[in-house]
């Protein structure tokens, strides 16, 4: 959990920084260097951030993984550029062509560039066993030792299986590198004494009501 919350964090900082850097660029030739354009870029800049967040762009089940946090940006650039256009459609104030249809996607693809560089560095880091989710897999012995080889090699997930529960502490672990450290009643105890980060279910060993307790 404090690796995905100091990466989030590093993600909003290098968004808020392009998007300063960018609408100052963009703005600057169109209103001048004023207070006024001050007030614009900080306005930008915060009504990009909530847009992004909005849209899940922040979500720390997706931030690293996956098209999500690229889909968000999309998004809120489209969603920008429809809020700009109905505030200007709705006051008769004159907002610039340029600004809207060069300023917001020119934002949206360098965030997004600066985004996937910054990935690129977490991935690189965990396939040195660094920034990992410590993991917990439960379920019956092939499946989560089909699991647990997969993840271990997808590094670049960010998934460092410590252990497995089982359906019974007899049972036999699939692999001598995964060791039971719990039945599978024992998983809200052993997520507190191994500090795991993410429990995965695997082969429907629970169902219903006993998943939905944990």
């Amino acid at each position: 959990a404090r690796v995905g919350t100091s990466y989030r964090r590093r993600t909003v900082a290098l968004d808020v920084l392009v998007a300063i850097t960018v609408a100052t660029l963009v703005m600057a030739p169109i209103f001048g260097g004023g207070l006024e354009t001050v007030g614009l870029v900080a306005v930008g800049v915060v009504g990009f951030v909530l847009l992004v967040a909005v849209n899940r762009g922040y979500d720390l089940r997706e931030l690293g993984n996956g098209p999500v946090e690229f889909q968000a940006l999309w998004r809120a650039g489209a969603l920008g550029m429809v809020v700009m256009i109905s505030v200007s459609y709705a006051t008769m104030a004159e907002v610039s062509r340029f600004l809207v249809f060069v300023g917001v996607p020119t934002l949206v693809a360098t965030t997004a560039l600066v985004r996937y560089a910054h990935r690129k560095v977490l991935h690189r880091a965990r396939q040195g066993g660094h920034a990992m989710k410590r993991t917990l897999v439960v379920g019956y012995p092939y499946a989560v030792g089909h699991v647990a080889e997969d993840l271990g090699r997808a590094t670049y997930h960010g998934f460092e299986v410590v252990g497995t529960c089982l359906p019974s502490l007899d049972d036999e672990s699939p692999s001598p590198a995964l060791p039971v450290i719990g039945a599978i009643a024992d998983v809200p105890q052993v997520v507190v004494d191994y500090a795991v980060d993410i429990v995965i279910v695997t082969g429907g060993s629970l169902q219903g009501d006993a998943l939905r307790r944990l």
